[in-house]
């Protein structure tokens, strides 16, 4: 894995897939390490230029307080300009969800767009061209996300 300090801390994190494949932005949950999405790596590698971290306090990323999810938002957004990703899908799991959600919030004011995002609830809209299926397209927050240009991708 690669080191680069954005806001202010050393973090480990790897590209993977051609340069100029959409980017795809894998989040791991609470504890946040990369390695977590390393088993789903070879179905996206082939179309996505897929980064993965590791979060704040976690892995080879330096070890320092985690103080909000919005912080660790913080993080992966100068993560991704750092490296030159401007629009991205983003995948988390379970705290990398809400992490998502942060980012992709922050998308509709212009800092990041096009994103895609995976929560723990277990409902989901369908991902276009991430080959994932629809589930269940009423739940509320899906409903929210979807006005926001934002789909829900389902937990594993």
């Amino acid at each position: 894995m690669a080191q680069i300090t954005v806001n202010g801390i050393s973090v480990e994190y790897q590209l993977h897939g051609p340069q100029d494949g959409p980017p795809l932005v894998f989040i791991a949950g609470m504890g946040g390490a990369g390695s977590f999405w390393a088993p789903q790596l070879d179905a996206f590698i082939r179309s996505y230029r897929v980064l993965v971290y590791d979060q704040r306090g976690t892995g080879g990323t330096e070890r320092v307080k985690v103080d909000s999810i919005e912080q660790l938002a913080e993080d992966l957004i100068a993560l991704m300009r750092k490296l030159d990703i401007l629009d991205a899908h983003l995948v988390g799991h379970s705290t990398g969800g809400a992490i998502a959600m942060v980012v992709a919030e922050r998308a509709r004011t212009g800092a990041l767009s096009g994103a895609v995002c995976q929560c723990a609830s277990g409902r989901c809209l369908s991902a276009p061209g991430l080959g994932l299926t629809q589930a269940d397209p009423s739940a509320a927050g899906a409903r929210s996300l979807r006005a926001n240009h934002i789909a829900v991708l389902l937990s594993a």
